[in-house]
């Protein structure tokens, strides 16, 4: 049978939001556009048979052209049944390797709400002692970083101010994912001068979902 679900899963379209989820999906589809990486996606559509072959066969073809394929994409599942489109909020969210915030794209509401729940404030003082944030980001750190956190490349970038084309170009330069954050992080540190803090980088790896993994290459001196 077509997607995997559970016992609460008739109500869970209900509670993710009052609109219909092809209609969230048609309001914010441009803007996802330009961030969305299909690939990260369409494994797992698959295999829980939201998408079909004819589906998978379609967006493997545009694999070298990611905007077209992005709105191809969202295309294709805009015309799935609720069920589908909810299976695929639900990956957004949860994912670990993907890209969480674009779940925020499509609920922008609820990104307000996620912000509310920050760590105590001596939870804060904690990380604070256990990391220079006013220090300039070193090279072994960039080194550390690049490889801890490579499956969010694209999302680190966003959050440090690359646009959507020069992230395509890293895309395009860099083959590995390591390789593509590793320049991303010395041309932002070449860029931003004393600006490049380890603050800073944190502040994008948290907006990026890998605040744990970041910290501690940041930590490491050796």
């Amino acid at each position: 049978l077509p997607y995997s679900s559970s016992a609460d899963s008739s109500s869970m379209a209900t509670s993710i939001g009052r609109k219909p989820l092809a209609e969230r999906l048609r309001e914010h589809s441009s803007d996802v556009a330009r961030e969305l990486i299909p690939s990260y996606y369409i494994g797992d559509l698959y295999s829980k048979k939201v998408f079909n072959e004819d589906d998978k066969e379609t967006l493997e073809d545009l694999k070298d052209r990611r905007l077209a394929q992005a709105k191809r994409f969202l295309e294709i599942l805009e015309r799935k049944p609720e069920e589908g489109i909810e299976t695929f909020f639900n990956i957004v969210k949860t994912t670990t390797d993907g890209q969480p915030h674009i779940y925020y794209m499509f609920y922008p509401e609820r990104k307000q709400e996620a912000q509310t729940q920050e760590p105590s404030a001596s939870a804060k003082a904690k990380a604070k002692d256990e990391l220079d944030e006013e220090a300039i980001v070193t090279q072994l750190q960039i080194n550390k970083v690049a490889a801890a956190a490579r499956k969010n490349w694209r999302d680190i970038g966003t959050h440090l101010e690359f646009s959507f084309d020069e992230l395509d170009e890293y895309e395009e330069s860099y083959t590995k994912m390591n390789d593509r954050l590793y320049h991303i992080l010395k041309d932002w540190k070449s860029r931003e001068g004393k600006g490049a803090t380890v603050g800073a980088l944190m502040e994008a790896c948290r907006k990026a979902k890998v605040a744990g993994a970041a910290k501690t290459a940041l930590s490491e001196s050796d």
